[in-house]
């Protein structure tokens, strides 16, 4: 009776290890499986997102070209000198910045992998150079948290009465209209700096409140403004 039990537990005791060398090649199999499955949803995920992303370039091609052509058209920013042609150009670069953003709605969303870095510059420039919210502030090195020039709503026609300059010279926030025709003896104190080999020379002069503003901001941001979106615009467009 012994043996025929001790026969039967070593039998019982083979039998359930051959069950777990099977168990165990047939979970390898199944792993193997289910990784291929995987590769499979991957590959259609991927093929998904490139068809979706080709879709979604082929609908913001227009809307990059049109924007391309009315920078081509409205040209070079002019000289620093030429105050009142400053700031109706700046007025011109925002009507068409802002257009542009309120078409992509209000940026770049899906582009091809090789496109990444000069649409994250470009959607980083149309913020700049688009519309912002009256509560927005950007940093001014010297007065610290100032208004955007462009607080326009989505929609809203830019003109000469929407946008505003003023307080980043620590002047009263009024619109391009007002800096226009502001008398020529309103004037304020501008320090100008120029640097030489042995070092800066300052000396304080006094200027046109309204030349002070294209001196100090407008032409600086016009000239910088379009020669970003223009680059990365005829990148993006090869």
């Amino acid at each position: 009776m012994y043996q025929e039990n001790k026969e039967f537990t070593v039998y019982a005791i083979r039998r359930k290890n051959n069950w777990n060398v099977k168990n165990s090649k047939w979970n390898r199999k199944q792993g193997t499986k289910s990784r291929y499955a995987a590769f499979v949803q991957k590959c259609k995920e991927e093929k998904e997102l490139k068809e979706k992303t080709q879709i979604y370039w082929d609908s913001v091609l227009p809307i990059l070209q049109d924007t391309q052509a009315k920078l081509v058209d409205l040209g070079n920013p002019p000289s620093y000198k030429q105050t009142k042609e400053n700031i109706l150009y700046c007025v011109q670069l925002f009507s068409i910045a802002s257009e542009c953003q309120d078409k992509l709605d209000p940026e770049l969303k899906m582009l091809p992998i090789a496109m990444k870095d000069t649409a994250k510059a470009f959607n980083n420039d149309l913020f700049y150079s688009g519309r912002h919210s009256v509560d927005e502030l950007r940093n001014d090195s010297f007065y610290g948290k100032v208004p955007y020039w462009n607080t326009t709503d989505k929609g809203e026609a830019i003109t000469i009465d929407n946008i505003c300059f003023g307080p980043e010279l620590g002047l009263p926030r009024k619109p391009a209209s007002y800096w226009l025709k502001l008398s020529k003896k309103k004037r304020v104190y501008l320090e100008e700096q120029k640097t030489y080999a042995k070092g800066i020379l300052s000396k304080t002069t006094t200027a046109w409140a309204t030349d002070a503003l294209v001196k100090v901001g407008i032409n600086h941001f016009i000239r910088t403004a379009y020669q970003a979106l223009t680059t990365e615009l005829e990148t993006l467009l090869g």
